[in-house]
């Protein structure tokens, strides 16, 4: 099973084996993940890959994703971001859509665990907070409830 752990240096594993299933109402989502670890964003594309979304924009950092966004935003279904990220963090990012897209869906990923972070994020509209580290199955059933499809 695996699982998305920031700690050592590396990711041992890939595959959550329990959710070892396509699900065809995700094939269509465009999502833009918003990641600047790279392994970390690579393990949350694969893990998007795995329930069935192929057309994932990625971007490195804060100001990138921004910058897509600006230019782009109609181009997306949902939106993952980390919180801790460089030049301009994903709770700013999420203040920006929430002034522009009120309705875009939006999934926090994040190492924050404080409970004022989950109330701030929260209180400025985000859809779901997903805490590091997590399975593959916990994202897939976060996007599942965001863009309200049911799971077959």
């Amino acid at each position: 099973m695996a699982r998305l752990d920031q700690g050592g240096g590396g990711i041992a594993s890939i595959h959550d084996h329990t959710h070892d299933r396509v699900c065809p109402n995700l094939a269509g989502a465009r999502v833009l993940l918003v990641e600047d670890n790279d392994e970390i964003r690579e393990l949350v594309r694969h893990f998007m890959e795995d329930c069935g979304i192929q057309n994932i924009t990625e971007c490195v950092d804060g100001h990138d994703g921004l910058s897509v966004l600006d230019n782009r935003i109609d181009d997306f279904d949902l939106i993952v971001c980390d919180w801790n990220l460089p030049h301009v963090s994903g709770y700013e990012i999420l203040r920006h859509v929430r002034m522009t897209h009120p309705l875009l869906p939006f999934i926090m990923i994040t190492s924050r665990a404080d409970y004022n972070s989950v109330i701030m994020a929260r209180e400025d509209g985000v859809d779901a907070y997903l805490r590091k580290p997590f399975l593959q199955s916990e994202l897939q059933d976060k996007i599942l409830k965001v863009l309200k499809i049911k799971n077959p």
